[in-house]
């Protein structure tokens, strides 16, 4: 199940644990080694649409704050028990514990807002400060998760009791009496009706869920939260049609809030494995869906079924490249994507694929050659101008980067990479370039520690330090944040990080 319990197996994980938000509808590849690409897992396996990266599902705990992380899980511990009161408190107390930590108080607004707990998160939203970089964010988790009426503090109180009843403790038939006693409040919040939703979800009466769902919908349709969960009943309860019209409906919204939209990604490719009559094309769907889901294990197993009855499924060749592109063999991702393009020369997601492949071993001749063939194939592969645009700057050939970069801005304006390679070529507006690069994919690390070089070199030690620190957090291992720390950590004139 993908939405609905979304904190349901997460007790202990950190708060990074977001979606914070890159273009989301879009795919998500094994990064390339240079200043732009970094390591990610695919979202859209038919267009191959962008690079992101994006940790959430590695299985690693990167928070080294453990005072953080104690204080939250316990607090959440309390919540889960269903003492939502004193863990109110408690994760109040923890939002004013920070000073000017824009990237944490949104990472606490986005998992209060999942909780139900929206007064805590809205008391995060106001602590941030820099509005370049979360606005995008903030706006999105609004529309996403916060109801349409505003509840007082006792009936969100209320409310989170039960939501806690109904996912950690399987109290869904007593939360649904409880529930039931009180229609005053179900006729005044939207909220309310979609606890009763939820109850009903989880007790697999899939039909009074759809009726409660919808009636959440009914008192404004702009909460996305509900449709995405409208779309999990009906897909639940096999109606995979209507779900992945409403999936769709979704995506093509483009929001930037990453864990959102790859829930959305793979309920998609779950409802066309299910909903598929041919067994080998629902099987490559399935694929998709492991894949999505990081279970690369369950991904390949089932390609290599379908690729041992099915010589010539050229695209069953190319995931299983991208497969193996993601988790890093890349002399295995060139031999599947080779096998693709010998039955199918015109594949555009193989072309870029072997652009990619090529990319990394180096050889820039054939990157370039495989990036072109795509755009002559679909004159809106901006990945490829993106590609294309990186060798460019590998080259120092500012003149084609600059080129290529605004092809594929026209494509996609709204693109992190498009922005972070305008960073690198319009040093003028490198600072602009590289919050509109965080406020479309504040995981991106890459955009941090520029970020932060931008401001030491500049003598804003303070500001270094802020904007280091969600580096601290997301990857803590990354060799450039390592010697930029060491660097920083040698002036005797500032706090040590």
């Amino acid at each position: 199940m993908l939405f609905g319990v979304n904190l349901k197996n997460k007790l202990y994980k950190i708060l990074i644990s977001l979606t914070i938000i890159a273009n989301l509808s879009i795919a998500k590849v094994y990064a390339l080694s240079t200043d732009v690409f970094e390591t990610g897992k695919l979202v859209d396996l038919i267009t191959l649409s962008s690079f992101i990266n994006y940790t959430d599902e590695q299985g690693h705990d990167y928070a080294k704050d453990q005072d953080t992380l104690s204080e939250f899980k316990a607090s959440l511990q309390k919540f889960s028990q269903s003492n939502v009161k004193t863990a109110y408190r408690e994760f109040n107390k923890l939002i004013h514990a920070y000073d000017n930590n824009d990237f944490l108080y949104f990472n606490l607004a986005y998992e209060f807002a999942r909780m139900g707990l929206f007064s805590l998160a809205q008391n995060c939203i106001v602590q941030i400060d820099d509005r370049q970089i979360w606005v995008k964010q903030i706006e999105n988790l609004k529309n996403c998760y916060f109801p349409c009426v505003t509840m007082s503090l006792d009936e969100e109180i209320y409310l989170a009791e039960l939501y806690s009843d109904i996912n950690y403790n399987n109290y869904c038939e007593e939360s649904l009496d409880e529930l039931s006693k009180n229609p005053k409040l179900l006729k005044k919040l939207d909220y309310a009706n979609y606890i009763m939703a939820l109850a009903y979800y989880k007790s697999n009466n899939y039909s009074k869920a759809l009726t409660y769902i919808n009636k959440a919908i009914g008192f404004d349709n702009s909460n996305l939260h509900y449709l995405a969960f409208k779309a999990q009943i009906l897909s639940d309860d096999k109606k995979y049609k209507e779900s992945l019209k409403i999936v769709d409906e979704l995506l093509d919204k483009n929001l930037v809030l990453i864990k959102f939209n790859d829930s959305l990604n793979e309920l998609k490719e779950y409802n066309l494995s299910k909903s598929i009559r041919n067994k080998y094309n629902s099987m490559y769907h399935s694929a998709n869906y492991y894949f999505l889901k990081n279970d690369t294990q369950k991904s390949l197993r089932e390609l290599n079924y379908v690729v041992s009855k099915k010589k010539k499924y050229y695209q069953a060749y190319t995931l299983m490249g991208l497969v193996h592109f993601k988790t890093g063999n890349i002399e295995k991702a060139k031999e599947n994507l080779e096998r693709s393009f010998l039955i199918n020369k015109k594949y555009v997601p193989t072309l870029v694929g072997l652009g990619h492949v090529y990319y990394m071993i180096r050889d820039y001749s054939k990157a370039s050659i495989f990036y072109k063939s795509a755009i002559k194939r679909d004159k809106n592969s901006y990945q490829a101008y993106l590609g294309l645009s990186v060798i460019a700057l590998e080259n120092k050939d500012i003149e084609n980067a600059s080129v290529y970069i605004q092809e594929a801005a026209n494509i996609k304006s709204q693109h992190y990479i498009v922005n972070y390679i305008y960073s690198k070529i319009d040093k003028d507006r490198e600072e602009q370039y590289l919050k509109t690069t965080l406020s479309l994919n504040p995981m991106f690390v890459k955009g941090w520690l520029n970020l932060a070089k931008l401001k030491f070199d500049n003598n804003l030690p303070e500001l270094a330090q802020k904007y280091l620190y969600p580096v601290k957090l997301i990857a803590p291992d990354n060799e450039d944040y390592k010697q930029f720390l060491n660097t920083f950590n040698e002036n005797s004139n500032i706090n040590k990080l």
